[in-house]
């Protein structure tokens, strides 16, 4: 509301963006010479006219060649945490004239987000009308979370770099920021065992929508029997009807069970937590190059069912939810051992995938029913002393025995 109202700070701020440092020097001397104007000295009125001249000329001028720019930004929809993002920003110019000295500089709000200054302050000297130009910016996350993009400035000085004509814009759309994390070897799963009849994701999708299928025998037809394909040399060589029978390709779907219920919010837990979320990021990465759903994730005690996805968008889907997720300090993880939560949390998924904050009795107890509900539950344990060669927030699997994955 008070934005716009005339205060000494709004007035300043207006003079501080619309006004360059030679244009704050002409003000200045204007402000001087109208001294003459109270004396009735000639030269200080002649030199009040000329400046106020020059400033009146320069500011219709440059009202007139301001640019008009429409403005896009190509972002990352998913990135992890501590890495570089580029961005490209495409800037058109929707005038009938050329824009001349066009500058853009990001603005940042979140105090998570770093900008690599060096690379970002950017300079064009022309764009033609009705033409388009590119280029790009970078920056970094800092911290997992979910953000806006960065916005930017737009202007330009021309003609004579005294007034700046400012333009903002803010993309509405948003970055996931996952916990940072490191690919995960060797660890496959029983379902995806399909997977290594596709060659990539597009082609699985190619598959289901063709209605790929695997051959597996022939029999003889009986009454009532859906009929895929006849297998017409059989049929005449024994004189009685006969169906090849094909069985379709399926994925795997998994639920994911992350551990967040932890004793008390203090820096180490903290630290195991953001652990805990790096190894299920990781973890809902490989699923995805494995062919497998995630369709249910179980973060402490809320159950998030999501729609089946894959590759890139399963991604996404999960990398949002831990991206917002948050420890539970004041409930134990008995609190969800019960029948109906734990058939809810799989009610939709084949197997389930528990990550744990440690072994104890509950826990061993939470996953015999996981496994119970489900046709297979696979334990994950975090070491209760990980090794300090791994970095924070980043984790590795080390070694898989007798079904527990330990991470250091």
């Amino acid at each position: 509301m008070f934005r716009y109202f005339p205060t000494f700070r709004n007035v300043g701020r207006v003079f501080r963006n619309n006004i360059t440092k030679p244009g704050r020097t002409l003000l200045f001397l204007l402000f001087f010479t109208s001294i003459g104007l109270v004396y009735l000295e000639t030269p200080l009125i002649f030199l009040f006219t000329a400046i106020i001249s020059i400033l009146a000329i320069a500011a219709v001028i440059s009202f007139v060649f301001r640019p008009n720019l429409e403005c896009r930004i190509v972002f990352p929809e998913v990135v992890q945490a501590g890495e570089r993002v580029k961005a490209d920003v495409y800037l058109r110019n929707v005038r009938r004239r050329s824009a001349f000295e066009v500058f853009f500089d990001p603005v940042v709000i979140e105090s998570e987000v770093e900008l690599n200054r060096k690379g970002n302050d950017v300079n064009i000297d022309q764009i033609a009308a009705g033409k388009t130009v590119r280029h790009s910016i970078e920056y970094t996350y800092l911290k997992r979370g979910v953000y806006g993009a960065p916005g930017l400035t737009m202007g330009s000085t021309f003609p004579f770099n005294l007034f700046r004509f400012r333009q903002r814009f803010r993309s509405q759309e948003r970055t996931v920021v996952t916990p940072a994390f490191k690919p995960i070897q060797h660890f496959e799963l029983p379902q995806s065992r399909f997977s290594d009849e596709f060659e990539d994701e597009k082609t699985m999708q190619m598959a289901h929508a063709a209605g790929a299928s695997e051959y597996v025998g022939n029999r003889e037809y009986q009454v009532g029997m859906p009929v895929r394909r006849w297998d017409y040399s059989s049929w005449a060589r024994t004189g009685k009807p006969t169906v090849r029978e094909f069985r379709e390709y399926q994925r795997g779907s998994a639920v994911l069970f992350v551990d967040g219920f932890f004793g008390q919010a203090t820096d180490e837990n903290r630290d195991r937590f953001e652990a805990i979320l790096s190894l299920t990021t990781a973890l809902s990465s490989e699923l995805a190059q494995q062919m497998i759903d995630i369709c249910t994730v179980v973060i402490a005690d809320r159950i998030h069912s999501i729609s089946h996805s894959i590759g890139k968008d399963q991604v996404a889907r999960v990398g949002e939810l831990l991206a917002e997720a948050t420890m539970k300090t004041n409930t134990e993880i008995g609190s969800i051992i019960n029948d109906e939560f734990i058939q809810t949390a799989t009610l939709q998924g084949s197997m389930a995938i528990l990550v744990m904050n440690g072994q104890d009795a509950n826990r061993k107890e939470l996953e015999f029913r996981f496994g119970r509900e489900a046709s297979m539950a696979i334990g994950i344990v975090v070491d209760d002393q990980p090794s300090s060669e791994v970095s924070k927030n980043v984790v590795t699997i080390k070694e898989i025995r007798d079904g527990k994955v330990r991470v250091s």
